[in-house]
This record gives structure tokens, sequence and C-alpha cells, in this order.
């Protein structure tokens, strides 16, 4: 089993078959993953809710077993995304999960290696949907601190609310891939200490409020600017493990600006938006 913030969860089998068992406290936080996993029932690449109940105090969910675990561990135990084929492969998969999830109406708006599994086949697997919101709302900011889209950063140094778009989960896939690819993360951020959870009070220190509003106001595009959903996803397709790409050039950090440079695509790397 492991501790989580809001519960436990359990490795359980029913003829030979392995369940989660998600045990939460009753929080805005698990009714809203529970409401959401109702509306995701025989999606792919969407963690499945099977059984639940729900108590005075605790709500208890049977969904879907990651024999791989998540991509936080995967990527660092298993060789499979050494190689830059299965990096795409594995992120065109990620991509229809997401804009399935979009498409049903909801922005994720926690993506991060923690919240997507790897199951048997070493596909992605979507899941914690507690924070997410439905497409295009006003509400206060979440998610984890080092995926957070420009937009949603802003709001929580600025202490307001924010409209999340699919934009921002498609900024964090594009901090994601970037993480995955080249092993680490496009920049660190020190100094700066918040609480994520959407019921509690947002804290910082003055210094890291200037010092970020300047960083996003010298680094980073306007989400207007950013590269489309599908042309990011038919890019992923036309990359071969063969071809030389660049990544990220130093003094464009946590923008995953250049995927590819390549004359067969006709990719001009000054024409491709930021993340």
């Amino acid at each position: 089993y492991s501790i989580g913030s809001t519960g436990t969860s359990y490795l359980v089998s029913q003829k030979a078959k392995k369940f989660i068992l998600k045990v939460q406290n009753n929080s805005k936080t698990s009714e809203n993953e529970l409401s959401i996993l109702n509306k995701l029932k025989k999606q792919p690449y969407l963690q499945q809710l099977h059984e639940f109940k729900r108590t005075p105090s605790h709500i208890f969910m049977i969904i879907d077993f990651a024999e791989n675990g998540n991509l936080s561990d995967f990527k660092t135990q298993s060789s499979y995304l050494n190689t830059f084929d299965n990096i795409v492969i594995f992120f065109n998969y990620l991509f229809v999960a997401v804009d399935t999830l979009h498409k049903l109406g909801f922005v994720h708006a926690d993506l991060n290696t923690e919240t997507i599994l790897v199951d048997e086949n070493f596909m992605p697997v979507l899941s914690d949907f507690g924070l997410s919101v439905p497409i295009n709302d006003f509400s206060p900011p979440r998610g984890s601190i080092s995926y957070l889209a420009p937009e949603i950063f802003k709001s929580v140094i600025l202490q307001s609310i924010v409209q999340f778009s699919a934009s921002s989960d498609l900024y964090s896939l594009g901090v994601l891939f970037y993480e995955v690819v080249k092993k680490r993360k496009p920049i660190k951020i020190q100094n700066l200490y918040f609480d994520v959870l959407v019921d509690s009070k947002i804290k910082f220190e003055k210094r890291d409020r200037l010092d970020f509003l300047e960083f996003v106001s010298s680094n980073v595009e306007p989400e207007s600017k950013r590269i489309k959903y599908k042309d990011a996803e038919n890019m992923l397709k036309k990359i071969s493990l063969n071809q030389t790409f660049q990544f990220l050039k130093e003094d464009k950090k946590y923008c995953l600006r250049e995927l590819a440079t390549d004359e067969e695509l006709k990719l001009d790397v000054n024409e491709i938006s930021d993340f």
C-alpha cells in the first residue's frame, strides 16, 4: 500500500487480476475525482473506475492497477524510454489520453511524472483527477510546481483565480517531454514554497514573486502563441530516431521551443511557437 496526501492506496486482486483500492477522506478533491472518473468509462489510456462506495467520512474506489508504476519511477528504473523512438510512441498515446480528456470537457491541471502511470504494455495511463477542472473554467491555481503553465504560475504569485484551458495541459506535456528526453527538468525553481491543495492558502516569499514575474515576462511566450495541440501530435508522429533534433536552447529555459529541425518536415525553428 501507499499513503498519499488525501488517503491510502492498497493493492488488491480479484480472480488473479490486480486492482487498486483507493481510500480517500471525504473532500472536494476526492469528490471531484470520483465525479470525473464516472465520466471516463471505456476511454483509452485513462484510468478506469470499476466500483466505488461512499461513507460519511471516506470514499472507496476500485481503479486500474498499472504494472509499471508511475512515470517518475519508470523512466529511471526501466530502459524502455532510453530510445527516442519509444519516447515518441509513449507520448503519442499520452497525447491521445489528454486529448480525450479535453474532448470530454476537462483540463487535467496536474500533469506530472507521478500522475501518469505505465501499464504492462509500456502504455501511459492518465490518473489522479482530483485537481481537474472543467475546460475554460476560472478556478484557484493548482498543480505541481515544475509543470505549471506560465499563466497558472503567475496566478499563484498574484494569488488570483485563473482560466484553465487545454493549452495549460499542453504546456505541461511539453515540460514532461523535455524531462523524459533530457533526463532533467527544464528549470529548477528554488526558494518558492506553496501548497497546491485547492482549499489551502498559498504562501510565498516576496523576492520570489518579483523574480518569477520578471522571468515570465522575459522568457515565456504567451498562451496565444503556443503550438497547437494537433500540430504537436502530428510533429511527434513524424519524428524518427535517426534524425537530428535540437530540443531546447539553454537561454530558453522552461520552453520546449524546438522539437525538430528537418528539411523533410519543413519546420523552421524560428517559426515553432513555445509551449
